[in-house]
């Protein structure tokens, strides 16, 4: 197996922005990974140009309240996964997750809760939710 020596968050123009979340900080990279990290590179641009992003908060400092506010149980379960914050230059905050394997009723009930599916920012084969909250 041949790795790669970037991080998940050098194919992105914001390294320092996404270098301590989970994905971003990701350094055991295949080189066949190269082309789903740069096409992730390229959607979380995006979300850093049409959102503004200023910073990531870590989930540890997210307060419980609004951590609750973003919660989608369905069987008892937050169904989120991979959930990532970030402050706006507006001081509004921004939650992302993403998941795979999702079905349309399900795709519906996160919409309900007041999301937006998004290009994927984890993975390629997970659809990326994201909320201003």
């Amino acid at each position: 197996m041949r790795y790669i020596s970037e991080r998940s968050c050098d194919f992105t123009k914001h390294p320092k922005l996404f270098e301590n979340t989970y994905w971003g900080g990701y350094n055991k990279l295949e080189e066949r990974d190269r082309i789903n990290e740069t096409n992730i590179g390229e959607n979380r641009n995006k979300l850093v140009e049409i959102y503004n992003l200023k910073k990531v908060i870590l989930n540890y400092k997210i307060p419980v309240k609004t951590q609750k506010q973003t919660c989608i149980i369905i069987d008892e379960t937050d169904i989120r996964d991979h959930i990532e914050y970030y402050k706006l230059n507006d001081g509004n905050i921004l939650t992302i997750f993403s998941r795979d394997g999702l079905s349309e009723q399900t795709s519906e009930i996160i919409k309900q809760h007041g999301y937006i599916l998004f290009k994927p920012l984890y993975a390629i084969d997970q659809q990326s939710y994201l909320k201003i909250i």
